[in-house]
């Protein structure tokens, strides 16, 4: 049995002896091969975002390729959703390009990220961490600004 027509998961993993001890599936790299069939031509979606955990506000890339056997002009549409609703909609997509989806996070929760183009779809299930603000004021510092010190631009 071999890998059908789609993107699909590559990992490189190591096993390693340190001193008497022996560490096991140490990922080194993982990447995504695309493997087209010559007689489908289902759209296929690329995602080499393997994260599942972020934290919450903090932006990530998501690299996203496209890729359609025999789609006319070879021009591609894609729509990204959040929980099921539409935050992006990309247009003209080039065959084999690598786009990029900055996504940030604005609540703390399992969010599940989905990529549409044509008949294809891929899904991203990430567990958002609030993020951790300590904003106690601390003793002994206090801090004042004094407009009379630049009432005037001549005295900056």
């Amino acid at each position: 049995m071999g890998l059908g027509h789609g993107a699909h998961k590559v990992q490189l993993i190591a096993s390693a002896i340190v001193g008497d001890v022996v560490i096991n599936d140490i990922p080194i790299i993982t990447k995504n091969i695309i493997f087209v069939d010559s007689d489908n031509s289902t759209a296929i979606i690329s995602c080499c975002f393997f994260e599942s955990r972020i934290t919450q506000y903090n932006t990530v890339q998501i690299p996203i390729i496209f890729y359609q056997k025999d789609n006319g002009a070879n021009i591609l549409t894609a729509t990204l959703k959040e929980n099921g609703n539409e935050v992006d909609h990309w247009k003209n997509l080039a065959n084999g390009q690598v786009y990029i989806w900055n996504y940030t996070p604005l609540v703390s929760e399992t969010r599940r990220l989905s990529i549409h183009c044509n008949e294809a779809e891929k899904y991203l299930t990430l567990q958002i961490n609030a993020i951790n603000i300590d904003n106690e004021e601390v003793n002994g510092y206090a801090f004042r600004f004094k407009t009379s010190d630049y009432s005037s631009n001549s005295a900056i």
